[in-house]
């Protein structure tokens, strides 16, 4: 009983955890959009762009630190990821945040 207890609450945790993670993320996506569609059609006077770098990073650190070790790497990957995301990467502090 104690055991299907500690399961019921790990799955639980691991749902909301997934939930949490895809909603964050699909906000962060639906920004990017309406960034790109303003950077097209040459809204000059509206400049989020570095805004936006901010909270990727903020979002990246807060996912967790298989996120932060895959943003190690893509920042190393220039011909892969845009220039601005390797530039905030390693500008930024990218420590995985250490279990005690």
């Amino acid at each position: 009983a104690k055991m299907e207890n500690f399961e019921k609450k790990f799955e639980n945790r691991i749902i909301f955890r997934s939930l949490a993670l895809s909603m964050l993320w699909s906000l962060i996506l639906q920004f990017g959009f309406v960034i790109g569609l303003l950077s097209h059609f040459k809204v000059k006077s509206i400049d989020l762009t570095d805004l936006y770098w901010k909270i990727v990073v903020r979002a990246i650190e807060k996912s967790g630190p298989a996120y932060i070790k895959f943003a190690q790497w893509a920042s190393t990957r220039a011909d892969l990821f845009p220039i601005i995301f390797c530039e905030k990467k390693t500008s930024s502090r990218w420590d995985s945040p250490r279990l005690v």
